[in-house]
């Protein structure tokens, strides 16, 4: 029987080969049970790696995600909206609002977009899928909004509904953030639209980057 790492590293090109995007370094590295990419590079944890024979499709699931915020280049925007951001949006929105919305919608993006690749559209697989890896305290909305995230149970509703995260639903999403972390009214829609329209910008010049 092939180790973990063969079955991993197998998965992983396999996923390449299937999504069409060219096989970018990976690694098998670190302990806990995460999987993130790093400026073209994809690195899964070892506990994460040896639960593909007992936890197959969760496995599956998270380099799927990887690889979709790959494809965006997610990583790299980061570095870019940290500057256009900060000076896109009105002053007295506190900066940390300004990036965790923007985290939030490539965060969103990448585990509808994995589920849908993969086919996992039960509400109950997702949340089975997340809460195996994935800290308890996400579950709570607050929460998971002061760390630029989407909730389990958001993430469970709109994966199961929906193929890709489209304006409307990027719109609904950043309106509830600003109910939630208390961004007042006056300044709300200039926040949302400012936002959307720089992550439709760098949406479209990382794509290039890609042809």
């Amino acid at each position: 029987m092939k180790n973990y790492k063969v079955q991993t590293k197998e998965l992983f090109e396999e996923l390449c080969m299937e999504m069409k995007i060219k096989k970018p370094p990976f690694r098998i590295s670190g302990g806990g049970l995460n999987a993130f990419e790093r400026f073209g590079r994809i690195i899964i944890t070892k506990d994460l790696a040896k639960m593909i024979s007992t936890n197959y499709r969760t496995v599956r699931y998270l380099l799927t995600h990887e690889l979709i915020h790959l494809k965006y280049q997610d990583s790299k925007t980061r570095v870019a909206r940290l500057g256009i951001l900060a000076f896109s949006i009105p002053e007295w929105i506190p900066f940390e609002h300004r990036v965790k919305a923007y985290t939030l919608l490539t965060e969103l993006r990448a585990s509808i977009e994995g589920y849908s690749f993969n086919k996992y559209k039960e509400i109950d697989e997702i949340i089975k899928i997340e809460n195996s890896t994935k800290d308890p305290k996400f579950f709570n909305k607050e929460i998971a909004y002061k760390y630029g995230y989407p909730s389990t149970e958001q993430i469970a509703n709109y994966a199961s509904k929906y193929e890709k995260l489209t304006e409307e639903l990027a719109r609904e999403v950043l309106n509830d953030f600003c109910m939630v972390r208390k961004i007042k009214d006056a300044d709300k829609d200039k926040f949302i639209n400012k936002t959307l329209a720089r992550f439709r910008v760098l949406f479209i010049d990382n794509r290039k980057d890609n042809l």
